[in-house]
This record gives C-alpha cells, structure tokens and sequence, in this order.
C-alpha cells in the first residue's frame, strides 16, 4: 500500500540555502509548491515527527517524506514542507524588504505567539534566528511561522545539545542548563535583527548588538527588551508573559517603537 506521507517531488530547483531546495508535489491531484530537505535519515524522522504533532498555525506544515531522481541517477530523501515566502533573514538581509512599523511590530508579536506555543506543548527549539522564521504573508494580516526543528527536543528529554547558532545563543550557553530561557533570549536577537537591520559579525553575539545599541531605541517594546536580555535566564520572562505584555500593544501597533538613529551602518556591524 502506498504510503500517504510520502510524495514524488517534481521540478527541483536550488535555492541559496544549501539545505532547502525547491519543487512541487502532487496532493488531492493539486499541484502544491513545496520546500525539500535533506538532513540526515534520523534527523528527519525526529523532525517530522515534531512538524506534525504541532498545529501549522505556528510551524511549517510539513507533508512527510518526499523523494527525486537527481541528474547522477541517484534517489535523493527529504523532508517536505509548505513553501514560504521567504524567511525573516532574507526579508532583512537580502531582499531588503521595506517592513513599516506595524509590520514589525506584527510580525514581533506572531512570533511570540508561535514560540510561546511550542512552549507550551514542551518543545525546546534551540536555534530559533532569523533564517528559521518563515513569512507565509506581509499583507493585512501578517503570518509567520517557525521551521528547522532538527535541533529541537522535548523539555523533559534533558539532552546535551548545545543551542544552535553562536550568535544569537544566550550568555548562559556553556555554563548553565539550556531551556526555554535561551529561546526567550533568541526571539530578542529577532527583534534586534528587526529593529536594526543588522546582525553581529567579527565574533560578536546579541548580547553585544543589544549592548551597543540600547541607547537608540525607546518605547514600550524596549522594555521588554531589556526584560529578555537579562544575563540570569531564571530572570528573564517566560513566553506567557511575554506575550501577555505584548497584547495591549497589538490593538496600537503604531508608536511601541520609537528609534532614536539615522540609517547609517556602524563599522561593528552589518
């Protein structure tokens, strides 16, 4: 019997990202764009177990397994998934997307909402930057979503994985137990990446960019900011709450934000 969870995967295209390529399926005899990812066979077994036990309002919607014939010849596997828009890096970095106030604003308070959620259903991320945050729309109603879970765990699993890019981990990375915390202290390196444009370099992390920066910033969204950036993660707020002081603020979106600097980049940073 066929497996329903895995597809034949058509039209694959290279993307920039050395892990993500791009093709169609076939689903209910519609054609659906997908993205196609190969990680290790055990990796992504693990990694679509946890796409779809999560509800595709805060994750990527993952299709199961999906598999090509590459030009030597060889059967190629890999995890499918929905095609976004883009990511959150790209949208900053690489297309220069022109994002308004609201817009950041939205796209900050999505994102909490989606972390929060996997909280919630005990799921440690561990590498939640830019790169895995998808945006499904910039229109009315702004939708992001989380993807990359290949590094995550369930909290109570209590592995030894280090967190997952160096510059957004949090200060406590080799000292202290990693938990929810440091996925708090990472959703800040979003906001900063937001707020800034720009991301640390030369062996600089977030806790440097959000250092050097403060000053530039007011608003209600600083604070906080200054909340999430605490050193001490028993400190820092939990998503709940984070969340919970984001709320007022979705029915004003504008003026949370108020920046303080001109558009001219820092030789410390790009």
């Amino acid at each position: 019997m066929e497996d329903p969870n895995h597809y034949k995967v058509t039209d694959i295209k290279d993307v920039t990202s050395l892990k993500i390529k791009f093709g169609k399926i076939k689903l209910s005899d519609e054609e659906i764009h997908v993205a196609f990812k190969t990680p290790r066979r055990c990796e992504m077994e693990k990694e679509i177990e946890f796409l779809q036990s999560l509800s595709d309002m805060f994750v990527v919607r993952c299709f199961g397994i999906g598999e090509y014939i590459d030009i030597s010849g060889e059967r190629v596997l890999g995890m499918i998934t929905q095609r976004a828009r883009m990511d959150l890096f790209s949208a900053i970095f690489e297309n220069n997307v022109s994002l308004d106030q609201e817009q950041v604003f939205m796209i900050i308070f999505k994102l909490a909402n989606c972390i929060n959620y996997i909280h919630n259903m005990g799921v440690f991320h561990r590498d939640i930057k830019p790169e895995n945050v998808l945006i499904r729309d910039l229109g009315s109603m702004v939708d992001v979503c989380l993807f990359d879970f290949d590094l995550s765990s369930f909290i109570e699993e209590n592995d030894s994985k280090t967190y997952g890019t160096g510059i957004y981990s949090p200060p406590e990375n080799n000292d202290q137990i990693l938990s929810f915390p440091a996925d708090v202290f990472a959703f800040g390196g979003c906001i900063l990446a937001l707020l800034l444009k720009r991301f640390p370099k030369g062996g600089l992390r977030t806790i440097d960019l959000y250092k050097a920066n403060r000053h530039k910033f007011s608003g209600p969204i600083m604070d906080v900011m200054d909340r999430i950036m605490i050193p001490d993660p028993t400190q820092r707020p939990t998503m709940d709450e984070i969340v919970e002081i984001l709320r007022p603020m979705f029915s004003l979106c504008q003026g949370v934000i108020h920046t303080l600097y001109d558009e001219s980049p820092e030789d410390d940073f790009i």
